[in-house]
């Protein structure tokens, strides 16, 4: 089984602050020999494609209509925009969601999966109550896995040049032997979101490179090293994916109690 090489994983290992996309969302990649940009699918995007989303847009148009008897100025907004303006009523309808809480467990994902990264940062930081609780049970239920972090190697992007998909994994794991990329969910039901995130994990497991984005918007100064990060596919995929449950699993129950605060 291959491993990480030091010298490379120290080479490349500089957090991605932003990432350069293209006006489709797409990761922007300039492939080894190439001289141009190729946008490079999201491997979330693929993962969702199995994904049975009605229930989640019956639970955005809820939002929708909460937010709307919440803000009567956006009711005003769409009885005098024009039926076929698209672009202005989507954008009114995306803001009623929001007031109707849609984003809150995004962003509230969003949050705390910063404050963990400051917490592997720098040991000393506590993440504003009620919080340091989550982080806290993220990091217990790791370690009662087994796992430890590797240091500098959380948000990082990888990329498949075969079939031209990118993502950024939150962490990467390893039991001493075997190395894992780890995706924290903080907002899906492991019921509903099974099958997509395994299918994420495998994109990540099966990368071809890691991938750091440069300064320079043509892509001349990004780096990336062909690192088999794990090639025993159905065993090493069998282990990302139970390991992944248990941590999930325990998450779940903290998102839970936060929704009934929100």
């Amino acid at each position: 089984m291959s491993t990480l090489n030091p010298e490379a994983l120290n080479s490349l290992n500089q957090p991605q602050t932003e990432v350069r996309r293209d006006r489709w969302g797409r990761y922007q990649v300039l492939p080894t020999g190439a001289d141009k940009l190729v946008g490079y699918t999201r491997a979330t995007t693929i993962a969702k494609l199995l994904d049975d989303t009605s229930s989640l847009m019956a639970w955005n148009a809820r939002m929708t209509a909460l937010g709307l008897a919440q803000r009567p100025d956006l009711v005003a907004l769409v009885a005098t925009t024009p039926q076929d303006d698209k672009r202005a009523l989507d954008s009114i309808v995306k803001r009623a969601s929001e007031a109707g809480g849609a984003t809150v467990r995004r962003d509230l994902g969003t949050a705390i999966h910063g404050m963990l990264e400051r917490r592997l940062a720098d040991p000393t930081f506590k993440a504003p109550e009620p919080y340091q609780d989550d982080i806290d049970a993220i990091i217990a239920a790791i370690d009662d896995a087994g796992l430890q972090f590797v240091e500098g190697m959380s948000e990082r992007i990888v990329v498949n040049d075969d079939i031209q998909v990118a993502g950024t994994f939150d962490l990467l794991l390893t039991n001493g032997t075997e190395t894992f990329m780890t995706d924290l969910k903080t907002g899906s039901s492991v019921k509903y979101g099974g099958l997509g995130f395994a299918i994420q994990g495998a994109i990540y497991a099966h990368a071809h490179n890691l991938y750091t984005q440069g300064p320079a918007k043509d892509g001349s100064e990004d780096l990336q090293n062909a690192i088999t990060l794990i090639q025993q596919l159905c065993e090493t995929n069998a282990k990302y994916i139970a390991n992944m449950m248990e941590v999930m699993a325990a998450v779940e129950d903290i998102n839970e109690e936060i929704a009934k605060l929100t």
